[in-house]
């Protein structure tokens, strides 16, 4: 057994001065080198979700006119948009509680209101960083509410009456980029009314008409916006 330990012994150290190590130093043996060193996989990183193509909700108060031939001026009153914005496109609903308008005669005092509501679809086409061009279509319901004051004692007023009517027709509106998402915007368009009241007296059993609105009805609307995206 003696012997048996003296040759593994002497076995070992043969092996390690014929590797070039010290006796009496332990042999760290290379790694083969036709293995390759094992591959590190690693996982592609996940893009972050991006917000270019999210939508974007929107606000704006502004004033409109709307000219109609009954008052010089026209209707006019403040305007509430509030819409949502992909890419190009936009979609806008908008309450427009105009003002009432009074027209006066030897006879009697008319007061007309002409309350709306439409939803506008534009594409935005943008022309520098801060200006962009947005044509458009309006569509709507507009609504003509009258009331008479008499000035003469021998007139004999009707009650007050509504005629809702449609509304539709082109719209352009060019917006300024202000601060941030804050943008100034001057929208011109012209609205068709198909449905509009014909206002008159009823004198010795004929009717004689003294205001009757145009169906075409140019538009100005100047507002003040802000927008918010909803990507997360």
């Amino acid at each position: 057994a003696t012997l048996e330990i003296a040759a593994l012994v002497l076995r070992e150290a043969l092996r390690a001065l014929a590797e070039g190590a010290p006796i009496g130093e332990p042999v760290v043996r290379e790694p083969d080198a036709a293995t390759p060193p094992a591959a590190t996989s690693t996982a592609p990183a996940r893009r972050a979700p991006s917000a270019a193509h999210a939508p974007t909700l929107r606000a704006a108060l502004g004033w409109a006119t709307s000219l109609d031939g009954v008052a010089p001026l026209g209707h006019q009153g403040p305007e509430l948009g509030l819409g949502v914005e992909r890419g190009r496109a936009g979609l806008e609903l908008s309450v427009t509680p105009t003002l009432p308008v009074r027209a006066t005669d030897e006879l009697a005092t008319i007061r007309l209101l002409r309350p709306s509501l439409a939803l506008r679809g534009g594409f935005r086409i943008r022309a520098t960083e801060r200006l962009a061009w947005e044509p458009g279509l309006r569509l709507g319901v507009v609504t003509y509410r009258r009331s008479t004051e008499p000035d003469a004692e021998e007139l004999e007023p009707t009650g007050a009456r509504t005629i809702v009517s449609p509304l539709f027709g082109p719209e352009s509106r060019v917006g300024l980029r202000l601060v941030g998402a804050t943008e100034l915007a001057l929208a011109v368009g012209v609205e068709v009314v198909p449905r509009v009241p014909e206002i008159g007296y009823e004198i010795a059993g004929g009717f004689g008409p003294v205001l009757r609105p145009w169906p075409l009805q140019p538009r100005v609307a100047l507002s003040l916006g802000t927008g918010k995206s909803a990507a997360r």
